[in-house]
């Protein structure tokens, strides 16, 4: 019995011990600055983003105007400028409350930054089964124009275009797997962030 209870009290002596030791506090000022930063590169993003869909739907534009020498029909052009709007709206729209890096309360600051890090890996996410589907639809127009279609180009220019095409998916698609393995990570961190801040 005498045993027993001295290795209960050991055990409560190593709990104590372990309770005691000092923890670090979160770094609530440098997240701070990571958010300013963050936000201002977000905004630069999403210019980015709507000159590039502009680019894309005047393309689309001059492609309806050019239909009888461009080999996309019409109903495929239309889906893509469908495509690319819903698309860009909808970004911005899960954007729509994180363009701002205002001074919140540390609990509320954490949330903000673990909520936009949830926000940048699903449109990510989106985006890249996105880029997938777009690119199977043109390869799939592409073999049809050249099966039965009056191609204009022979067999093997459609080869190279369908083979850039896949290579810019796969060039996208791996640098979104190594962002999504980061964003999970700060996610992560932000968690045991919460966590801290919830204990002390």
């Amino acid at each position: 019995m005498k045993a027993e209870s001295d290795k209960r009290d050991d055990w409560s002596d190593l709990q104590a011990a372990w309770q005691a030791q000092p923890t670090t506090a979160p770094d609530l000022a440098g997240l701070q600055r990571e958010v300013g930063r963050r936000v201002r590169r977000m905004r630069v993003l999403g210019v980015a983003n709507l000159l590039v869909a502009g680019i894309a739907l005047g393309n689309c534009v001059r492609a309806l105007r050019l239909h009888d020498r461009v080999p996309l029909p019409v109903p495929l052009v239309i889906a893509l400028m469908l495509v690319v709007a819903g698309y860009t709206g909808w970004a911005l729209w899960q954007r729509r409350r994180q363009w701002r890096a205002v001074a919140l309360a540390p609990h509320a600051l954490v949330a903000f930054e673990h909520a936009r890090t949830q926000t940048t890996l699903r449109i990510w996410r989106v985006s890249t089964w996105l880029g997938l589907a777009v690119w199977l639809a043109l390869s799939l127009n592409a073999l049809y124009v050249m099966q039965y279609g009056a191609a204009r180009q022979p067999p093997y220019t459609w080869a190279i275009v369908i083979g850039l095409n896949a290579l810019v998916v796969l060039v996208c698609a791996t640098l979104g797997w190594f962002l999504g393995r980061r964003l999970r990570r700060r996610l992560l961190r932000l968690q045991a962030m919460q966590r801290e801040l919830q204990e002390s």
